[in-house]
């Protein structure tokens, strides 16, 4: 039986399907060793100086999650943390995004857990913010060994909407108590267009009506908790009431 061992460069390539975030590039002779993505997901971003007990304010974020981890190839002049986060903070500005936290040296103040970034402690942590074509996007970078760092990327934006109450659902509601609650028509706050993503739905009561053409339907609807109470019930101040597609 005979082995062998793989030159040590072939194992320092990127990771299958993984690939820099098009706002960075990476630092020189770095390679990216892990990539993790999810459709939606939501990370706690801190901002500002430590309050008390390391402690900062977090910024919760919800959006496409992008996770990034770069280690250093073998035998490459080493860098420090410093060296790292200078960098992307200097690229940060130069690009118009903003500094919304910065956490030089090890353990400066505390953020969200999690095991791919270390423990709950900064490590020449860095927490960026762009809007970039339209798209706000965060971003929190940090040093997870001597030779390695890690990047959390978070494009901001609304859940897309995957379960939709049907028309069968919207009869039975109807028949055992009178009512029933439609929560998947939205607007914006202080319009009156109805948004896309609210289609789904209308078209589902666009077809319960024309199952049952008898039906007779009293409609409700409900202000969010923005603004104050006169804003809210002077309806002709947003216009005219939305015409539904059917």
């Amino acid at each position: 039986m005979t082995l062998s061992v793989a030159p040590a460069r072939a194992q320092e390539q990127d990771a299958e399907g993984c690939k820099d975030y098009p706002l960075f590039s990476r630092m020189p002779n770095f390679y990216i060793y892990d990539c993790a993505s999810v459709e939606f997901d939501a990370r706690k971003f801190p901002v500002g100086q430590p309050v008390v007990d390391l402690k900062t304010k977090q910024v919760e974020v919800e959006g496409a999650l992008i996770f990034l981890k770069y280690e250093l190839k073998a035998g490459s002049k080493p860098v420090s943390g410093l060296q790292v986060m200078r960098n992307f903070e200097n690229a940060a500005k130069k690009a118009g995004g903003s500094i919304e936290g910065r956490y030089p040296e090890w353990c400066k103040a505390t953020g969200e857990f999690d095991s791919r970034l270390g423990n709950e402690c900064t490590n020449w942590g860095l927490t960026m913010k762009f809007i970039s074509s339209g798209k706000e996007v965060w971003t929190y970078l940090q040093m997870t060994g001597e030779s390695s760092y890690g990047m959390q990327i978070i494009e901001r934006q609304e859940m897309k909407q995957d379960i939709v109450i049907s028309a069968a659902d919207l009869q039975q509601g109807l028949a055992a108590t009178g009512h029933i609650a439609v929560y998947d028509i939205l607007f914006d706050t202080g319009k009156s267009e109805i948004k896309p993503e609210s289609d789904a739905a209308l078209q589902e009561i666009a077809k319960l009506l024309t199952q049952t053409p008898a039906l007779k339907l009293h409609v409700v609807g409900h202000t969010d908790n923005v603004g104050d109470l006169a804003m809210n019930m002077n309806c002709p101040r947003h216009g005219p009431p939305p015409s539904l597609p059917f």
